[in-house]
């Protein structure tokens, strides 16, 4: 679950890893900073992390790189690999792959 909440008491309040640290669940902290309110918690939705990246996003970069870049890529390496930051996927390209890429420049 993700909840978004900032203590109203100028700061007083302990971080939330300090909570985490007594072994307070999310319910419990927000009862502790907002002491004295009547607290209704109306919805809970589960946070999950999902990553976009694909190959054709993959491609994407690669063309991006550019005409020059890519044909460097090619006669130097003959492969490529690249690593998804986000999820870190990893993306391997060969040299017909990428020379297939560069026809997708050639033809823009």
């Amino acid at each position: 679950m993700f909840y978004f909440f900032e203590p109203s008491n100028g700061g007083k309040a302990p971080g939330y890893n300090t909570f985490v640290a007594w072994g307070k669940n999310i319910e419990e902290i927000v009862d502790d900073i907002f002491e004295g309110f009547e607290i209704k918690i109306t919805e809970k939705i589960p946070v999950q992390f999902k990553c976009d990246c694909s190959n054709e996003r993959i491609d994407g970069v690669l063309v991006s790189l550019g005409e020059e870049e890519l044909k460097k890529i090619i006669e130097e390496d003959k492969k490529a690999e690249i690593t998804c930051t986000f999820c870190n996927k990893k993306y391997k390209y060969n040299k017909e792959q990428l020379e297939n890429l560069m026809e997708t420049i050639k033809k823009n």
